[in-house]
C-alpha cells in the first residue's frame, strides 16, 4: 500500500495556503524534517508552517492534512496532529481529560466519517477554547 506524499504551506502575510512549488520551496533539513520558505513582500526569505497530507480523505473525498480541523460525530471539532512519540497522525480529544504533563490524553485514530471544516492557520476560531497538547 502506498500513499501520496504532499505538503501545503501557510503564508500568514499573504493570507494564502500554497500547495505548489511554483510559489513555495519545500526543503528537507539534515534531520529529515520538511520545511517551506518563500519570499515575503519585502523580498526577504521567510519560513512557513508546513502541513503534511495524512493519506486519508474525509467522507466527502477532501484530503486531510496535519493541522486540518475536522468535525466528528463523537468528538466535535478537533485538529489533526502528528505524534512524534507514536509516529502517526491522530486527534487528541481534550474535553474528557484534565491535562497535565503526567497524564496526556490518548492519541485517537482519525475517524472515517469526519468532515474537514478548516485548518488551524486559516480558521483558528473553530477551536476556540481548546488547548493544544504537546505531543
Amino acid at each position: 500500500m502506498s500513499r501520496d506524499i504532499k505538503f501545503k504551506a501557510w503564508d500568514a502575510e499573504r493570507g494564502e495556503m500554497f500547495t505548489s512549488s511554483k510559489w513555495v520551496e519545500f526543503l528537507v533539513n539534515k534531520d529529515g524534517a520538511i520545511r517551506a520558505q518563500n519570499y515575503n513582500r519585502k523580498g526577504n526569505v521567510q519560513q512557513l508552517p508546513v502541513m503534511q497530507y495524512t493519506g486519508l480523505k474525509d467522507k466527502d473525498g477532501i484530503e486531510i492534512y496535519e493541522g486540518d480541523i475536522i468535525q466528528t460525530k463523537a468528538d466535535g471539532k478537533v485538529a489533526i496532529e502528528w505524534s512524534k512519540r507514536a509516529a502517526k497522525f491522530g486527534i487528541h480529544v481534550l474535553r474528557d481529560y484534565t491535562y497535565s504533563r503526567e497524564k496526556k490524553p490518548k492519541l485517537r485514530a482519525i475517524p472515517h466519517s469526519c468532515t474537514v471544516i478548516g485548518n488551524i492557520y486559516q480558521n483558528p476560531k473553530l477551536l476556540k477554547g481548546k488547548r493544544n497538547v504537546e505531543m
